[in-house]
């Protein structure tokens, strides 16, 4: 994927700056009749795919990577709620005083 973008930001920056390149006769000539056509559809190519790609590789695996965390953090807290539940129970029969009537015994 990041080859692919790479290669064709990389094409794609001749047409985008109207620089005209003839492989036959070895030549490169700035400017020309179709470089004023094709600048705007090289600059909106470029940008997208570098988007594109950044969004591919670094926003979709840090948010799945996020969700996969999260739905593990939910799927334990009934079970830390069970337990500190328990915790707290106390057996039958045992009195719980508060401050005051501790002092004034």
């Amino acid at each position: 994927m990041l080859l692919t973008a790479v290669t064709t930001v990389l094409g794609l920056i001749p047409l985008t700056l109207g620089i005209n390149i003839d492989l036959f006769k070895g030549t490169i000539s700035p400017g020309g009749q179709s470089s004023q056509w094709w600048e705007p559809m090289g600059v909106a190519v470029i940008f997208g795919l570098t988007v594109a790609t950044v969004l591919t590789l670094v926003v979709v695996p840090v948010t799945y990577h996020s969700l996969d965390s999260l739905s593990g953090v939910l799927t334990t807290l009934p079970d830390r709620w069970r337990r500190r539940g328990a915790r707290s129970e106390l057996p039958e029969g045992t009195e719980i005083q508060t401050r005051e009537v501790r002092e004034a015994q």
